[in-house]
Parts: C-alpha cells; sequence; structure tokens
C-alpha cells in the first residue's frame, strides 16, 4: 500500500497558495487542504477551487479550535459552503461548532463530503474517550472522522495507533498526535489504517505543530519501501 499524503496549504495571498499549490502537485501530494483561515479576504473561492485537479478539502478554523479566523462564525459557515458548492470535494466541519447536524446537512445537500474534526491540544485522550468522540461524529454523519491530539510522551503514538488500527474498521479516519513527540504517529497513521495524513509543503509553512514536509514524510515512506 502507498500511504495517501494531504498538502496543507496555509498562506496569506492567493500567488503564495498558487506557489505551494505547484510544488505540492510536483511533489506528488494525494490531497490538497486549502487554509482558508490563513488566506487575506480578497480571493474568489471558484477560482481557488479550480486551481487543482488533486482532491480538494477546505478548512477554514476558527481561533479557539488552533486556526487564524476570528471574523463573524456566520460567515465562517458560509465560507465552507461556497468551497462546497465551487466543487470542493471535502470540507472540515469541528464537532464542537454550533449546529453542527444542521450545517453537516446542509454541506450534504451540496455534494459534498464531510470531515467531521476533532482537536485536542493539550493531551491524547484515553482510548475510551478516543471512541466517544468517534461514535459522535459517525452519529452526526461523518464520511471521514478526523480526531488529533497533542502528544505528551512517546507513548501517546502507540494509543493513537491502536484507536487507528480498530477504527478504521468502522469508518473512515484521520488521527495523529500534534507536537514534537507525535511525528511518530503523524508518519505511520497511514500504514494502521488512516485514510492520509497531512503534511506542510515546505519548511516554515506548516499548518500545525509537529507537522513534517511533504519531501520528509514521502522520503520516509521510501524508505519504508512503501
Amino acid at each position: 500500500m502507498t500511504p495517501s499524503v494531504c498538502a496543507s496549504i496555509a498562506a496569506s495571498t492567493v500567488q503564495k497558495t498558487m506557489r505551494l499549490l505547484r510544488k505540492a502537485e510536483k511533489n506528488n501530494a494525494n490531497l490538497i487542504e486549502f487554509r482558508l483561515d490563513h488566506l487575506e479576504k480578497n480571493y474568489r473561492m471558484s477560482d481557488l477551487i479550480s486551481s487543482t485537479r488533486l482532491p480538494r478539502i477546505a478548512t477554514n478554523r476558527s481561533a479557539n479550535e488552533g486556526g487564524k479566523f476570528r471574523g463573524e462564525e456566520t460567515n465562517r459557515v458560509q465560507s465552507l459552503l461556497q468551497a462546497a458548492e465551487a466543487g470542493c470535494e471535502f470540507v472540515d466541519l469541528e464537532l464542537a461548532m454550533e449546529n453542527v447536524g444542521s450545517i453537516i446537512r446542509k454541506a450534504k445537500r451540496l455534494g459534498v463530503q464531510v470531515i467531521i474534526s476533532y482537536h485536542d491540544f493539550q493531551r491524547t485522550p484515553d482510548l475510551q474517550e478516543l471512541r466517544r468522540i468517534l461514535e459522535k461524529q459517525m452519529n452526526l454523519g461523518a464520511d471521514i472522522c478526523k480526531i488529533v491530539s497533542t502528544a505528551k510522551e512517546q507513548s501517546d503514538n502507540l494509543r493513537i495507533l491502536e484507536f487507528v488500527f480498530n477504527a478504521s474498521r468502522k469508518t473512515k479516519v484521520v488521527s495523529f498526535a500534534m507536537g514534537k513527540l507525535g511525528v511518530v504517529s503523524r508518519v505511520l497513521s497511514p500504514i494502521y489504517g488512516a485514510s492520509f495524513t497531512f503534511a506542510s509543503v515546505e519548511r516554515g509553512a506548516e499548518s500545525a505543530a509537529g507537522q513534517l514536509t511533504l519531501d520528509e514524510i514521502k522520503n520516509a515512506y521510501r524508505s519504508m519501501r512503501l
């Protein structure tokens, strides 16, 4: 099997976004995540979504979920629905969003697949709690359940990988631990059953702590003969 890697593009301008996008395509990214919360407001959603033939994820992360969006929540939600209307294959909606069920239904009516995401910036929950979060996401109709924790010790990687191995038998899942200590889970989670993992396009363009570059993670897979 060849692990899938999503290149997360978190740039402030459309020009920088396009440069990183072309580099991601050249370096064989499998998916693209557009981090709308990093972009300045003067962009056209249709132009952004039509800029690549790779599968696209639209993410507009709020400040309390580790992102940079600080406007009205209705505008944040609208930008994600606009991405769906423009032909984006996936939108990322946080489990903690107000009225998340209603927003999921609106997104699905537009034909987009929904990633329901959960982030813990303090720790890695135990397996029982991870399973409860997964059940909530599945009950809401997630097409992909994304659960991202923070590694405080190396053993957190083992817990996440065990969770991924079992969860991937029930549904499509993306799960790993952030931070320097979570790199192992970022690399290995697709091997344990995750649909894909995330990488930045180049050093300095990371969208989350502990994120490897696309080259680094692809080289790791090549060294493992994957």
